[in-house]
């Protein structure tokens, strides 16, 4: 049986036609964000990588669903790694009857998605302190109801 922390949801796209550093700004806004509100997102963001993106954490969401039966809601991004491809070089004629060089590069993006646990963890203190944790015990939000 599989532990819950054992679990691997990954979706990779290998030599996409976006350079590294494009497809990074994009991967930057996206890294720790709830997966069914950055597809919303990258639906109508207007950067070249945003299509790109959102095609590849489809694929992951559906494999997170036929091998574990996870819904999209339940899941955020654990890690987005991006790397350099190979470069396409090609040459283009420029005044004087020389040669431009033109460099088209790839990039190689692999997603990894986890479980977003829901449980909410209470702390009554003299301040009534609540934090909210995400299932590897980072603190997303504090707050106080005594002010």
């Amino acid at each position: 049986m599989t532990n819950e922390k054992e679990k691997n949801i990954t979706s990779e796209y290998k030599n996409a036609r976006i350079s590294a550093r494009k497809i990074g700004l994009v991967a930057k806004y996206a890294r720790g964000k709830k997966v069914d509100d950055l597809l919303k997102y990258l639906m109508f963001d207007a950067k070249n990588g945003s299509a790109i993106l959102h095609q590849i954490l489809k694929s992951a969401t559906a494999n997170a669903n036929d091998k574990y039966k996870l819904d999209e809601s339940s899941l955020y991004v654990k890690d987005i790694v991006i790397g350099q491809g190979p470069t396409m070089k090609r040459s283009m004629f420029g005044a004087r009857g020389r040669t431009k060089k033109i460099l088209k590069r790839t990039s190689h993006i692999k997603v990894v998605l986890d479980v977003f646990e829901k449980n909410l963890t209470e702390k009554t203190d003299n301040n009534m302190k609540i934090e909210k944790k995400r299932s590897k015990g980072e603190i997303l939000k504090k707050e106080k109801s005594n002010e």
